[in-house]
């Protein structure tokens, strides 16, 4: 948009385009601010019946998989994948406002999770994850067929190795290398044994449970509109 063109022209311009992008289930709302002589456009996602917020920033806006469920009210900023059949709950925020965030496949992000990262530090989460109600993820690594408990903290760097179960209000420190198949509890996190085979069955409800949870909530979101 030119930038000498008047204010009430630029406005009148952009508010056509972005009325035809609402129109399409692009846009959600637009915000003008007079004095910055700039537009907000806040995005939307939504497929097959949910909707989640997107907001591009800085030029990197949100890849979600087509088979991906994002809940309303769950806010998606900036360098954010999320994989196949992977559900982002109600109010969970993954701002990838400092660098990526990678969600893999099958992976469920619960209700009022915070996922963050400092340059450099990249957040990922591979697949088969579950990351439960009330967490922080933070510029942290989280290996495939792990369970994240309610009100953990994971911090910069930290890495937890595959098949781990984090008890719930754990906190595990910045640089923090979990090994495999492990139990961890406490504030700050110690091993406290193996996990055994009723707890890998244990992973493996809570990763089919989720993904089951996320085709039944994309359809029931679709029929209620």
């Amino acid at each position: 948009m030119p930038a000498s063109l008047p204010l009430s022209l630029r406005e009148a311009l952009c508010m056509n385009l972005c009325l035809l992008m609402m129109g399409k289930d692009i846009v959600h709302s637009v915000h003008f601010l007079p004095r910055a002589k700039c537009v907000i456009l806040i995005m939307t996602h939504k497929m097959k019946g949910d909707v989640g917020m997107l907001y591009p920033y800085n030029g990197k806006r949100p890849n979600v998989h087509e088979t991906a469920f994002i809940a309303p009210g769950a806010y998606l900023i900036g360098d954010v994948t999320v994989g196949p059949e992977s559900t982002i709950w109600f109010n969970a925020v993954l701002r990838g406002d400092e660098g990526p965030i990678t969600i893999g496949a099958r992976t469920s992000i619960q209700d009022n999770t915070t996922c963050h990262l400092y340059e450099g530090s990249p957040l990922i989460v591979e697949d088969e994850v579950t990351v439960g109600h009330n967490v922080i993820l933070h510029g942290c690594t989280i290996r495939r067929r792990s369970i994240i408990g309610m009100g953990s903290t994971i911090l910069d760097g930290a890495e937890i190795g595959e098949e781990c179960i984090i008890g719930a209000n754990t906190l595990i420190p910045s640089g923090k290398k979990i090994p495999p198949r492990s139990l961890v509890i406490g504030s700050p996190g110690k091993v406290v044994r193996e996990l055994t085979d009723k707890d890998l069955e244990l992973i493996q409800l809570s990763i089919d449970t989720y993904v089951q949870k996320g085709k039944e909530y994309r359809e029931q979101l679709a029929n209620h509109r």
